[in-house]
């Protein structure tokens, strides 16, 4: 690794994953081998997501285990009625059963993974901290040299 690799900020999961799903949408050819390779670079796309927001490996993992671990990282996801074991449910049905899709529902997987980014991206202060390190507050100056008084 370059010394330089050290000084650029790592880029926010939320970024990259709204990136990649972007990238997803605009090439199109969802259609392509019966949609298979269409779903297996989204899921791997809300995978990685997953895994770097909620600090675990998903991508060398099953449907299952991704979401076994999510029930301890993050156990809203997962909870009856969550879209994210719809979402994957989903997916691998195409993926695994050959199940057929259509456009409409390509796009539509797409728009759930890209909810499931934007509802689940890291709150603003911890994006900063990410960038820039410990986001502190201004110091009171009640107090010491204050000027009320």
């Amino acid at each position: 690794m370059c010394s330089s690799d050290l000084n650029v900020p790592r880029r926010a999961p939320d970024a990259v994953a709204i990136e990649k799903l972007t990238a997803l949408r605009a090439a199109g050819n969802f259609s392509a081998d019966g949609y298979r390779p269409f779903y297996f670079a989204l899921t791997e796309i809300v995978r990685e997501y997953l895994g770097a927001r909620y600090g675990f490996d998903a991508l060398e993992m099953t449907t299952t285990e991704v979401l076994d671990e999510l029930k301890t990282r993050a156990e809203h996801l997962v909870a009856d009625g969550a879209e994210v074991p719809r979402f994957f449910g989903a997916c691998d049905l195409v993926k695994f059963a050959k199940a057929g899709s259509t456009d409409a529902a390509a796009l539509a997987a797409l728009d759930a993974a890209q909810a499931i980014v934007l509802s689940t991206a890291a709150p603003l202060e911890e994006v900063a901290q990410s960038i820039s390190g410990p986001v502190r507050l201004p110091r009171s100056v009640d107090g010491e040299g204050s000027a009320h008084g």
